[in-house]
């Protein structure tokens, strides 16, 4: 694989493709500082809800931290069972769900993403192998420890024409 042809993560996990995303005026004003918010230090990173207790936030909270109609009052703590222990994390309150981990759903037309859990994008840990497994944003966040700067990174060139555009990933 060509050097340009892909991006290597902070992790070792190189991307091999990433979706163009076509956005109007707003949506675009507000992924850029969705991008400015992950690479501003602000934020602490954390994984599996959009806001932990400890103050941390998976990068999709970010996106939502910086809505302007967020306030504290928007985020609603709920203590889970999870393994045999607690957890307690903090869920967007809206009408059209109750999840903590993803998007609510009317951040998807706020930021012009295609799905809840941001994108979807084509990575592996093997930069010569032609194989490449789909991952969410939220995925890289939680489960493979990239960081909010390779969000970013990835987020720039998505709204940037993408990478390997020929290459198809299911959205959904």
């Amino acid at each position: 694989m060509a050097k340009d042809n892909y991006v290597r993560l902070s992790t070792g996990l190189t991307v091999t493709a990433i979706p163009a995303l076509t956005l109007n005026e707003g949506q675009h004003k507000n992924m850029l500082s969705w991008i400015e918010a992950l690479e501003s230090g602000k934020y602490q990173q954390g994984p599996s809800a959009l806001r932990n207790e400890d103050g941390t936030y998976c990068c999709l909270g970010v996106a939502v931290a910086v809505h302007p109609d967020t306030t504290e009052e928007s985020w609603v703590k709920k203590v889970t069972m999870v393994g045999g222990t607690s957890e307690t994390n903090y869920r967007f309150h809206t009408n059209d769900d109750g999840q903590g981990a993803h998007l609510p759903m009317f951040m998807k037309d706020f930021l012009g993403v295609p799905n809840e859990w941001g994108l979807y994008v084509k990575a592996t840990d093997d930069p010569d192998s032609q194989y490449a497994e789909a991952y969410s944003l939220a995925s890289l966040n939680d489960d493979f420890a990239a960081t909010f700067e390779d969000i970013a990174k990835i987020l720039k060139i998505a709204i940037n024409g993408g990478l390997n555009t020929e290459i198809k990933i299911s959205q959904t």
